[in-house]
């Protein structure tokens, strides 16, 4: 709505063209170079801190929302201050000047709100960062359809106050959800679950570290056991038996063994090896001889005949 509110207050109220009216977005431009800063040399290490305090590498989602209450203050005050400086009588850098909070509230509640949901669902991450946009996307489509109509009726300074009435009506979400997140998050099914997701994966990855890189795991499950019993039997299968490879004869060179016993050698990809015993035919089992006269001398059934039966 303030983006809209830009065309009508300058070029409509104080007649620039549409070059100059489009000058007074370098405000907000501004205010956002000023929201980055502010959350590179500031917040970010503020977090890390927070982070570092906990002593488990990380923390919770609401540390994110002191950004965003920064933000939430601002971006009313920007509204403000345009709302009721916007007047042809007064000087237009006096307006404009008032974008400026605007810009750097909107990008610090951008922000904090998108790290807060990525932090709150994780696993679940992309659904409600999609959910999010379009909710947004849908009012920002709507509310400038009727920005000029509501210009029109209530005049640029009530007008401009409407959108600060509504971002002062937002102020205590961002305090609420910082003392209250936690239990609110535990209300919800899918953040529920991405939170415990989350516990049991850094518990395994604490597990995993705790064991140390050169020591063997103390996993006593079933399965852990079954398969130091079968890496153990078969080395000392392996040591015992023959050859991995049996050289395979022909035919003739088995002089009537129609089967042979067949033994799989020990996989490179895993350090358990596949024993399959199975009695295969032998592939050389082929008269390279006489194959090509093999059929020679047959009687050829007739089609006709055949095709009656």
């Amino acid at each position: 709505m303030l983006f809209g509110a830009f065309p009508i207050v300058y070029r409509q109220g104080r007649g620039w063209n549409e070059g100059i009216s489009g000058l007074p977005f370098v405000a907000v431009a501004i205010g956002v170079l000023l929201a980055i800063t502010y959350v590179v040399l500031y917040d970010n290490k503020v977090y890390m801190k927070k982070v570092q305090a906990s002593g488990k590498g990380f923390t919770t989602p609401e540390a994110r929302l002191p950004m965003c209450i920064v933000g939430g203050i601002a971006l009313p005050i920007g509204l403000f201050w345009f709302a009721w400086t916007n007047s042809p009588s007064l000087p237009w850098a006096a307006s404009v000047v008032g974008s400026i909070p605007f810009g750097f509230g909107m990008v610090l509640i951008f922000l904090s709100i998108m790290n807060y949901l990525i932090d709150s669902y994780t696993i679940f991450a992309a659904s409600v960062l999609a959910a999010n946009g379009i909710i947004r996307s849908v009012f920002g489509a709507a509310f400038p359809l009727f920005t000029s109509q509501m210009y029109s009726r209530l005049g640029i300074h009530w007008a401009s106050s409407i959108p600060a009435f509504l971002a002062v009506a937002c102020i205590p979400l961002p305090f609420i959800f910082y003392k209250y997140g936690a239990s609110i998050r535990a209300k919800c099914k899918y953040a529920a679950q991405a939170d415990a997701f989350m516990t049991r994966m850094r518990n395994q990855q604490a597990a995993k570290q705790n064991a140390g890189a050169g020591e063997e795991s103390n996993d006593t499950s079933p399965a852990a056991t079954l398969r130091v019993e079968e890496e153990a039997e078969e080395e000392a299968h392996m040591e015992e038996s023959e050859p991995k490879f049996a050289e395979m004869k022909s035919e003739k060179e088995t002089e009537g063994a129609d089967l042979k016993k067949v033994q799989t050698g020990r996989s490179t990809k895993s350090k358990r090896s596949v024993r399959i015993d199975e009695w295969v035919n032998n592939p050389y089992d082929i008269d390279r001889v006489n194959t090509r006269d093999s059929f020679v001398g047959r009687p050829r059934t007739n089609s006709r005949a055949s095709s009656k039966r």
